[in-house]
């Protein structure tokens, strides 16, 4: 589905099936969204190969849209609460965070208003992770006491539930990275690195390696007193290549921006941005959309070099 008509197809049929699941009963309905949200599964990982950029930005909006539509019907439905937590942090930080580097210094007035919507998005991605951990775990009320509380709690979290902690530590931890001028959002980054820590235990190669990124992006990225460790941060980026075989070039661009510009590294921050520049989009095959993004973002900081060093 890499055409704007592929893109409105897809959007009717979910569309279609809606309006069939409110003409009959309550089972019906259900079955029906429940069905539909294999397609929008299947559709979900079309738009996560989109080559345009510009297309599937577009489109994202509508799809993010679909997803609660489909949950309205079905609340509980946890591969739609799923399928919620993973598009908006993945909306947030491929398109509306792109579109903030882009502005950055240049509109201010947009760039706030970017970065007042990807909170947004990161704490409903949050939001609909948790739930799914609510249901099974006591982490509500774990949340709420001291670390060692919460540190008990993730212990009983199973390797089927990692994506969902997965995507709540990761769309909170995003949200804290935009709110560092809150004191209060800053003082839960504890809460989050242990969800991410017992994530990475859980699998550390979900998602492409996706822990191990989180955390080299944090330790390469935050100060010394908030956690900051350069030298552990290249370690988790070098577990990403290894784990994707050094094809995730997002990996390669947050490692140029965050490791070679704290490390004040001119030349190892040249060499990495050309090389994800230079490299094929289809280098990571079903992530070609993930792959447009880190091209994008490496041209963006590779033109604001000047900034850096």
């Amino acid at each position: 589905m890499t055409t704007q008509a592929g893109v409105s197809a897809f959007r009717a049929l979910l569309i279609a099936v809606l309006a069939f699941a409110a003409l009959g009963g309550c089972s019906m309905k259900t079955l029906a969204i429940r069905s539909t949200a294999e397609v929008m599964k299947d559709g979900l990982k079309s738009f996560e190969d989109e080559e345009d950029y510009e297309l599937a930005a577009a489109a994202a909006p509508g799809n993010l849209k679909l997803i609660e539509a489909l949950l309205s019907g079905d609340p509980d439905n946890e591969e739609l609460q799923l399928m919620a937590s993973r598009a908006f942090a993945s909306v947030a930080f491929g398109f509306l965070e792109t579109e903030m580097e882009e502005l950055k210094d240049k509109n201010e007035d947009r760039y706030e208003q970017l970065r007042y919507r990807a909170q947004r998005y990161y704490l409903r991605s949050r939001e609909y992770g948790m739930r799914i951990l609510k249901k099974h775990y006591p982490i509500e009320k774990a949340l709420e006491g001291p670390l060692e509380n919460l540190e008990a709690v993730l212990r009983e979290v199973d390797r089927d539930d990692a994506p969902a902690l997965f995507w709540a530590g990761y769309a909170w931890g995003s949200y804290i990275n935009l709110a560092r001028d809150n004191m209060d959002a800053l003082g839960d980054l504890p809460r989050v690195n242990a969800m991410m820590k017992r994530a990475l235990e859980l699998d550390e190669t979900y998602f492409n390696g996706g822990p191990h990124l989180f955390f080299g992006v944090m330790k390469t990225s935050l100060p010394p007193t908030l956690g900051g460790k350069p030298d552990e941060g290249r370690e988790h980026f070098a577990k990403v290549d290894q784990i994707t075989g050094g094809k995730l070039l997002l990996a390669k661009v947050m490692f140029a921006r965050f490791y070679a510009v704290g490390q004040q590294d001119e030349k190892l921050f040249d060499q990495t941005l050309d090389a994800v520049l230079e490299a094929p989009d289809d280098i990571l095959p079903g992530n070609t959309l993930m792959t447009r993004v880190a091209k994008k973002r490496a041209a963006i900081w590779k033109a604001r070099k000047g900034e850096y060093f």
